[in-house]
């Protein structure tokens, strides 16, 4: 989400500019190492909120910053605000993130200056925090491996059968021999069909989509994993936001423009703004789909989100030349 016009653009942090080098070679010795972790954390795993840090360098905020500015070509800041920066921002409409407005020409329907800051709701900060400090992603799910299997055994039994024998019997005071019928118990074998099933936990898969065979079992995961993946788009989103408004760029003014254009092209990198904060390469291409099918597949044509040219091979689609949407 924009601040509108109405919000002044010197509500930049005084230190915010002084920062933005430091902030960039501070961040660059995770630069090498986030893309190529998989399903690991990628900041230190502390009770810390990302909020609680008075200088607002906060491992999650200096990550963060660094993903934005990948995103936005040039240095930015991510910020985290607590809910008494939040609510003093009186961001209503705003759920998860906003950029402040910058200034621009009417003359020359440009923008004058470029946002620098990206402004992330608690609600958001706390997902990225928790999502990027976990070894096993909370868009993992658990699963296990049923696998019946069938065999023939010899099973020896006892088995009582008649049997007719001779015996000497008393008849009327005399010994005659006769045949009689006996009980007698003997060992005899017979083949049986054993069937023998075992499970074996195997290890987390996506919760959505995972690509497993029908023997494998995939039970629920965590109840937020909708809003992981929401707080991931967040920051995407904002983050193309400062794409827009960058000094010397038209001045889109128009929200719905501004709103469409952000949110097709961030969840576009959901798949690797998620692999920067250590998710597996499946998981994260599976959280993308997600977003597609669960949440902008339901937006109405009148939403300010939602864009007739968010599709493959569209004026929105990133990567218009990759079969894989919307990964790219």
């Amino acid at each position: 989400m924009i601040r509108t016009k109405g919000h002044k653009p010197n509500m930049l942090r005084r230190d915010s500019m002084r920062r933005v080098s430091s902030i960039v070679l501070v961040i660059a010795a995770l630069a090498c190492a986030s893309s190529a972790y998989a399903d690991t954390s990628v900041i230190p795993d502390t009770p810390d909120l990302p909020w609680t840090n008075p200088s607002h360098e906060s491992p999650l905020e200096l990550l963060a910053s660094r993903i934005a500015s990948e995103i936005a070509q040039r240095p930015v800041r991510v910020y985290c605000d607590s809910q008494t920066e939040w609510d003093a921002g009186k961001q209503q409409l705003s759920a998860w993130g906003y950029v402040p407005w910058p200034r621009w020409s009417p003359s020359l329907v440009n923008w004058v200056d470029s946002s620098t800051q990206v402004h992330l709701a608690p609600i958001a900060c706390e997902h990225l925090w928790r999502y990027a400090k976990a070894t096993t992603k909370p868009t993992k799910c658990s699963a296990s491996r049923t696998v019946t299997t069938t065999r023939k055994v010899t099973v020896r039994y006892r088995a009582t059968v008649p049997v007719t024998v001779t015996r000497r019997v008393k008849v009327g005071g005399i010994w005659v021999k006769k045949r009689v019928t006996v009980k007698k118990v003997v060992w005899k074998t017979r083949t049986d069909v054993r069937t023998q099933t075992s499970t074996t936990e195997l290890d987390p898969v996506p919760c959505y989509r995972p690509a497993v065979g029908q023997d494998v079992l995939v039970r629920s995961g965590d109840p937020a994993y909708r809003d992981y993946i929401g707080a991931v788009q967040a920051l995407a989103h904002e983050a193309f936001h400062l794409v827009d408004l960058t000094a010397g760029k038209p001045a889109i003014i128009a929200s719905s423009v501004l709103e469409s254009r952000a949110e097709c092209f961030g969840f576009q990198r959901i798949a690797r703004v998620a692999s920067e904060l250590g998710a597996a390469e499946d998981d994260a291409a599976s959280m993308a789909l997600y977003y597609v099918e669960s949440v902008y597949s339901l937006r109405q044509s009148s939403s300010p989100y939602w864009s007739a040219e968010c599709r493959p091979g569209g004026a929105l689609d990133l990567d218009p030349e990759t079969p894989s949407w919307p990964t790219g």
